[in-house]
């Protein structure tokens, strides 16, 4: 097959988008334990408060943007919201990871995804 010279741009588009923004985002595989303990307690958390937590462990739910666009793109009723652990005894400071979870009008989940560096490479759990 010969291009021509006008066909490289639409060449280059296609790359471009097939690469990068249209992505697949990885499956977790086998996650720490404490990740997998953080997810059971999220769960609780998004369906009775906005911060939940035993003794010194403190959760923060709140509503996750997707400002970087990282994650699919979602349409009404549907929303993204993250959870935030305290370490315990580090009150003044979160840990990097973050669990990010698509939720229904009802907080029902649907689609969870994990973090382990602030946002910059997600993954799906299972």
């Amino acid at each position: 097959m010969k291009m021509n010279i006008r066909s490289y741009p639409i060449l280059i588009i296609s790359v471009f988008f097939t690469s990068s923004v249209f992505a697949a985002i990885p499956d977790c595989g086998k996650l720490p334990d404490y990740v997998r303990e953080f997810d059971r307690s999220m769960r609780v958390c998004v369906k009775n408060a906005n911060m939940c937590g035993t003794g010194k462990d403190k959760i923060v739910i709140q509503v996750f943007s997707n400002n970087e666009g990282k994650l699919p793109k979602l349409k009404s009723p549907f929303s993204y919201v993250e959870g935030k652990y305290f370490e315990q005894g580090q009150f003044d400071k979160y840990n990097k990871f973050r669990l990010v979870v698509k939720v229904d009008g009802g907080n029902n989940f649907s689609e969870r995804y994990y973090t382990s560096d602030h946002y910059i490479t997600f993954c799906k759990l299972p």
